[in-house]
């Protein structure tokens, strides 16, 4: 489990230093998180974006680090200890989130398990297919293992896209969402340092 965290959160560090140094390929779900970093977007926008990069495309390639083959049969307990840490983990970002974007917690009140349809379908989804890749990528030769990353890295793509580009109606709702959340990266943890 340790080394799985490990590997897990090095693929993030990775991406990072990469992005930092301008040598993050820009076809990288995280190229395009840490560039939408730099917009104005909706704090939820910026958490899926990095939830879709982590989990979409980095937990598939992790469980293939530490489980090569056949042996990636063996890693389900590890990989579902991952996603319980990730369940749990979202539900004080729910909290952090409501707090600092007033509209969205107000829908979420009105709106039972609003939060869940909102970030947890997201994490759900990107689980299942990150498994089914990892399985994939495992079990093939080295041209399917490209084939296969290749197929996760456009479905991030594609996810990360939907992500900022919602839809007519709901760019409307972003909009409104935004304009009331407490803005920039200083000012929040400050904000939610003072909540705790």
């Amino acid at each position: 489990m340790t080394e799985f965290i490990r590997v897990f959160a090095n693929f993030y560090l990775d991406a990072y230093e990469k992005y930092h140094n301008n040598t993050l390929e820009s076809d990288s779900p995280w190229f395009n998180a840490f560039e939408t970093g730099k917009k104005k977007h909706t704090i939820l926008q910026h958490l899926l974006l990095g939830v879709n990069a982590h989990v979409n495309y980095d937990l598939s390639n992790t469980c293939v680090v530490i489980s090569p083959g056949k042996e990636i049969i063996n890693l389900s307990k590890d990989y579902f200890k991952i996603n319980q840490i990730l369940s749990v983990a979202i539900v004080q970002l729910e909290k952090d989130i409501f707090y600092l974007s007033p509209v969205l917690g107000t829908l979420a009140k009105m709106i039972p398990k609003l939060e869940r349809k909102l970030l947890n379908f997201s994490v759900s989804v990107a689980r299942a297919k990150s498994c089914e890749c990892a399985c994939i990528q495992a079990m093939s030769d080295e041209k399917g293992k490209a084939e296969a990353r290749e197929g996760s890295k456009a479905m991030a793509q594609e996810i990360g896209n939907r992500i900022m580009n919602p839809g007519l109606l709901a760019n409307f709702a972003v909009f409104i969402i935004g304009i009331t959340e407490v803005r920039g990266m200083k000012k929040n943890i400050e904000v939610l340092e003072m909540q705790e």
